[in-house]
């Protein structure tokens, strides 16, 4: 499988999707799939989880169970609440004492400015309020 774009993410995740459920037999694992090339890659996956889903459904959104759909609602919704995710975000550096030890103040405003990051702090919001 080569990179994951914009223009084919949708397809490659339904495909995994597709090759767990030939495997397992459990059915079409969205989530897990989702999740798996999240870790692999990051931006532009974007991670579904039913939590997130009910979440989405509240705010709005009209889904159909398929993760193109999910995922087009899901960039709507973050890109509603990105400026105040990148905010927030970068006063994380002030609290560098609670990072890992070895982590510097270069290499935490690194990670906290990125999409990655804001994505997946958007996903926590979307999980927490999801119950």
């Amino acid at each position: 499988m080569g990179p994951i774009t914009v223009h084919n993410v949708d397809l490659v995740v339904a495909a995994l999707a597709g090759l767990f459920n030939q495997v397992y037999k459990r059915g079409i694992e969205i989530s897990a799939a989702s999740k798996f090339l999240w870790i692999r890659q990051q931006t532009p996956v974007i991670i579904f989880d039913s939590r997130a889903e009910t979440c989405l459904v509240r705010l709005g959104s009209k889904l159909n169970g398929k993760y193109s759909t999910y995922r087009t609602e899901w960039l709507k919704q973050f890109t509603k609440r990105e400026p105040d995710i990148q905010s927030a975000c970068a006063q994380l550096v002030q609290v560098k004492d609670f990072a890992p030890t070895d982590e510097t103040v270069a290499t935490l405003t690194s990670t906290v400015n990125s999409r990655w990051f804001h994505e997946r702090v958007f996903d926590k919001l979307l999980w927490w309020n999801g119950i």
